[in-house]
C-alpha cells in the first residue's frame, strides 16, 4: 500500500513539475506583423501577444513576463464566438487617471438579415495592472456604454459606433479626463 502512494505521489510531483514548465517559454521577439508587442509600458521587457485560441474561445490575449532568461506566459484575455468569430483590430496602451491601461478594439461581424441588422459589433477591453502585477480587465472603461456598439444597421436603422480605431479611443479619453 505505501508503494502505491509513493508512486501516486511521484506521478503528481511530475505533472506539476511539466505544468510549471509549461508556463515558462523562450520569450517572443516584438514583432507586430507577427502579433508580438512590446508591453514595456506595463513591465519592462513585457510582450503582449494577440494568440490562436480554442473552438469556444478562438483568440487569447496574452502576456509574456521576462523571468530567468525564460518568460513566464500569462492568459490575459480569451475573446469567445459571438454569432461570429472575433477579430482583434486594435492593440495598444493608454494612460487612464495617470494609470497605464492596455486596450483592445475587438470586432464581430453581424449577418442578421431577417432583423434587419447587419455590420460589425465592436467592444473596447481594457486591462489595467493589479497589486501583485498582473493584468486585469478594467471594468470602469470595458463596462462603459460608449465602449460598445455597432457599425451597420440594427432593425434597419443606421448605427455609427465611432471608437474603432486607437485614435478614436484615445481622443474619447482625453475627453473624458
Amino acid at each position: 500500500m505505501k508503494f502505491k502512494h509513493l508512486v501516486i505521489l511521484q506521478i503528481a510531483l511530475f505533472i506539476s513539475v511539466v505544468s510549471a514548465k509549461d508556463s515558462n517559454v523562450p520569450c517572443p521577439v516584438v514583432s507586430p506583423d507577427r502579433g508580438f508587442f512590446s508591453a514595456n509600458q506595463i513591465d519592462k521587457g513585457a510582450v503582449v501577444s494577440v494568440e490562436v485560441g480554442d473552438e469556444d474561445y478562438p483568440i487569447n490575449l496574452v502576456i509574456y513576463k521576462h523571468e530567468g532568461g525564460w518568460c513566464n506566459k500569462t492568459v490575459i484575455a480569451k475573446y469567445s464566438i459571438e454569432g461570429a468569430k472575433p477579430q482583434v483590430d486594435s492593440v495598444f496602451f493608454a494612460k487612464m487617471r495617470g494609470v497605464v491601461n492596455l486596450f483592445v478594439i475587438v470586432r464581430w461581424e453581424l449577418r442578421h438579415s431577417g432583423l434587419g441588422t447587419y455590420g460589425d459589433l465592436y467592444q473596447v477591453y481594457a486591462y489595467e495592472s493589479d497589486q501583485d502585477g498582473s493584468l486585469i480587465e478594467n471594468k470602469n472603461i470595458t463596462e462603459n456604454s460608449e465602449m460598445t456598439g455597432v457599425d451597420g444597421y440594427v432593425e434597419n436603422q443606421v448605427s455609427t459606433f465611432r471608437l474603432k480605431k486607437a485614435s478614436d479611443v484615445k481622443d474619447y479619453l482625453r475627453r473624458m479626463r
